[in-house]
């Protein structure tokens, strides 16, 4: 299986829609089943032994996170652990790691921050997978979650090179680039250069501005923060 089945735990309907669209904007991730307690998440673990990852809130009625986490390592359920929570008290968090969740997002998240902690996940889980052994720098990254800028995971459709062409195109650009202009220089249509130019916004990593005409509505620009 070339996607990583996902469970999604948590009570929370608009969490669970930002977890759904997070996700089909990731190419190596598919989800694999939403549940909205501990109780009914272990249950949907056994009924689904393929779950590889678990993105797990910790307040939850029945049984909350921490509670869930326990059992899934008493038990030995082979499945990963990212926590995703509003949770951010020391205990907690310390709790959470101790029983060895793979990494831990604060709510409200970012979607780089969640495409950053899922990009480094996806090379831990391949580490695993390829049958080769493990050298000492492959270890020493996976033992402390290293993660790099080019692990970011791009949304689908979207690929490394040509949006270095556009980081290119706005670091090098003295004033404020449209869609359009980003389209003619890099060779893509005006609907696929505003897609890059719209995750690099998302990302954190460019604003938008409005140019405003004599005649028609403002156009949008985009520039790079430093």
């Amino acid at each position: 299986m070339n996607q990583i089945p996902v469970l999604i735990v948590e009570d929370d309907p608009m969490v669970v829609e930002i977890h759904r669209r997070y996700l089909a904007a990731l190419k190596n991730f598919l989800l694999g089943g939403v549940a909205g307690d501990g109780k009914e998440a272990l249950l949907m673990l056994e009924k689904r032994p393929f779950l590889r990852l678990v993105m797990l809130d910790v307040y939850m009625p029945r049984m909350d996170g921490v509670a869930m986490l326990r059992k899934i390592r008493h038990s030995r359920c082979p499945v990963d652990v990212i926590a995703v929570t509003a949770a951010s008290e020391p205990e907690v968090v310390q709790d959470i790691l101790r029983n060895g969740a793979f990494d831990y997002l604060v709510k409200p998240f970012s979607f780089e921050r969640y495409s950053i902690a899922l990009g480094t996940y996806v090379r831990y889980y391949r580490s695993f997978k390829n049958g080769k052994k493990l050298d000492q720098d492959t270890l020493d990254s996976l033992a402390f979650r290293q993660r790099k800028q080019e692990e970011l995971l791009l949304p689908k459709g979207l690929h490394e090179e040509k949006l270095r062409q556009v980081l290119s195109i706005l670091r090098t650009s003295p004033e404020p680039c449209s869609a359009n202009e980003v389209a003619e220089r890099t060779g893509v249509s005006r609907v696929t250069a505003r897609r890059y130019l719209e995750f690099l916004v998302s990302s954190g990593k460019a604003v938008t501005k409005s140019a405003y005409q004599n005649i028609g509505r403002p156009i949008k620009m985009y520039v790079l923060l430093p």
